[in-house]
């Protein structure tokens, strides 16, 4: 299949699912250049998602658009059933469209995708732990999925597992809605909390499967990620680890990332061992043909793992490419088709993304700094996702982030020395 996918002449047609990024018509177009043939793009898009706005458009128009119910299985069949001949691959890469991702594969059999059980279980945390745990229990910590905040509940939780605890939805990224807690009071005070808030989160943030909540024992150690490549016959391609510092790290209520740094200490022993356990994650959840995001602690006992998920983490792409020069998405594309990706030969220039969240609750006033950060001449990319008037909430409470950015610089000192001036030179007015 992988090698008629490459020669086929007509198969031309690359779908996405839901939402258009940019660095999806560059690899498009680089991906063609290498086949050396015309290929067609189209977005599937959900029809309710269309509606309601809550999807990210191919502004330029370059790729056509195809609306269909995903939730109708005779809807689904009836509008890619004349693109089976032509269907090279399909992709999503949002977090929020998995789910939907999982709709169309039956749809798409004779091309490379995940299975749908992989989507499932890389989408919900509680699934996701227990095929961890029984690939290899020692890479994951011991947990537990609830699905309620009664004092029965509370009280098996407090008997199975040690604290302290993390407490945190099965369905909801970000790490919106994470808690830490100590006793057996603040766990029952923190479930009954976290379900009362999960049902307008969920709906605000579009969260993945049911509103359950996971708990697991907490881990001591240095948080890492990677992005990675698996191809259909289970080889596993691991980009280099990333460097996270979280929210309670420097002080804050939360466990949001806080900054992501290309420069790291581990030794290279490490970074196998840590390849090894990001490479059984892929493997505990059957995942193939796919990128996949691994998040990971470093600890005095070994690599754990945090989460995966079965599509490229936030800012990778930028981060890829500045600093060693490896187009994220291109490769996605061509793992899907049966090719190696380009994997990287060393770093080109350090980078480092930072995200700035609310620190309270309540509304946006006004914003300044703004026009300062995005001229800063080491700024490669800034996203506003927030404005006056909008209602805002730290990420512990359900919150997400306001601003954040990716900067470069080829001396790591004078980069952190310009993250923190553009941090103190941005300030969200809440009242």
């Amino acid at each position: 299949m992988r090698s008629s996918l490459v020669t086929d002449d007509k198969k031309n047609i690359v779908l996405y699912v839901n939402d258009f990024y940019p660095e999806f018509a560059s690899a498009f177009t680089k991906l063609s250049k290498r086949l050396g043939r015309p290929l067609r793009g189209i977005m599937l898009i959900d029809a309710e998602r269309k509606a309601s706005g809550k999807y990210l458009p191919d502004a330029d128009k370059v790729f056509e658009e195809i609306v269909v119910d995903f939730s109708d299985d005779a809807a689904l069949r009836k509008a890619l059933r004349p693109l089976q001949e032509n269907l090279l691959l399909v992709s999503c890469d949002s977090e929020r469209s998995q789910l939907y991702f999982k709709r169309v594969i039956p749809h798409v059999p004779y091309v490379n995708t995940p299975t749908e059980r992989s989507i499932e279980w890389s989408t919900n945390k509680g699934q996701m732990r227990e095929m961890l745990s029984s690939y290899d229990s020692t890479t994951s910590p011991k947990s537990m999925v609830v699905h309620d905040d009664s004092p029965e509940t509370a009280a098996r939780i407090s008997a199975e597992l040690e604290f302290p605890l993390i407490i945190k939805p099965t369905g909801l990224s970000a790490s919106i809605l994470v808690n830490k807690v100590e006793t057996e009071q603040q766990l029952q005070q923190t479930l009954t909390s976290s379900f009362t808030a999960l049902k307008k989160v969920y709906a605000k943030h579009r969260g993945l499967g049911d509103e359950t909540i996971v708990v697991e024992e907490f881990i001591e150690g240095d948080i890492y990620s990677t992005d990675a490549y698996i191809d259909a016959d289970g080889k596993t391609y691991i980009l280099p680890f990333i460097y996270c510092k979280n929210g309670s790290m420097v002080g804050m209520e939360g466990y949001q990332i806080y900054q992501s740094e290309t420069h790291h200490d581990l030794t290279e022993e490490e970074i196998e061992a840590g390849k090894k356990v990001a490479e059984k994650a892929m493997h505990a959840i059957g995942l193939r043909s796919s990128v996949a995001h691994i998040e990971l602690f470093h600890t005095a006992n070994g690599w754990k793992v945090i989460e995966l998920g079965a599509r490229p983490g936030g800012w990778r792409q930028e981060t890829y490419d500045v600093s060693y020069g490896i187009d994220h998405a291109l490769n996605e594309l061509l793992i899907k088709i049966g090719l190696p990706p380009e994997m990287p030969t060393g770093l080109q220039e350090h980078s480092a993304t930072f995200r700035i969240h609310a620190p309270k609750a309540g509304v946006v006033t006004a914003i300044t700094g703004l026009e300062a950060a995005q001229a800063h001449p080491h700024m490669h990319t800034m996203h506003v996702e927030t404005k006056p008037g909008d209602a805002v909430l730290p990420s512990a409470h359900g919150g997400s982030m306001l601003i954040g950015g990716l900067m470069h610089h080829r001396d790591q000192a004078r980069l952190m020395k310009h993250i923190d001036e553009v941090r103190s030179g941005i300030t969200v007015h809440i009242r």
